[in-house]
């Protein structure tokens, strides 16, 4: 089952966007797409893209949809936040990490 935050954020971008090949310009975008975007890059964790254990698709979703993917850092760096201090090809946190320690 797909983390909470990215299952709503597939069925956001579903009903809010359409397929496209290429990345579209963000000053282009509509405010509430500004917006929504704005807010899923503050939001979203490298989890929420994690194909396992929690059966996300987000990455294609948002590739899909012609919108970065490939790291969550990517999303941030399109809409303007800043990504100072943050390593984008970090790895991954191990999700079953702490099933393992017990």
């Amino acid at each position: 089952m797909p983390r909470p935050l990215a299952a709503r954020a597939e069925n956001l971008l579903e009903a809010l966007f359409e397929p496209a090949d290429t990345v579209p310009v963000f000053a282009e975008l509509s405010p509430g797409r500004h917006e929504l975007l704005r807010v899923l890059a503050e939001l979203l964790s490298a989890e929420d893209f994690q194909l396992f254990p929690f059966g996300s698709e987000l990455h294609k979703r948002f590739t899909h949809y012609g919108l970065p993917s490939r790291y969550p850092l990517s999303l941030r760096a399109y809409v303007g936040l800043s990504t100072e201090g943050e390593d984008p090809r970090a790895p991954l946190s191990d999700p079953w990490g702490p099933i393992r320690e017990h």
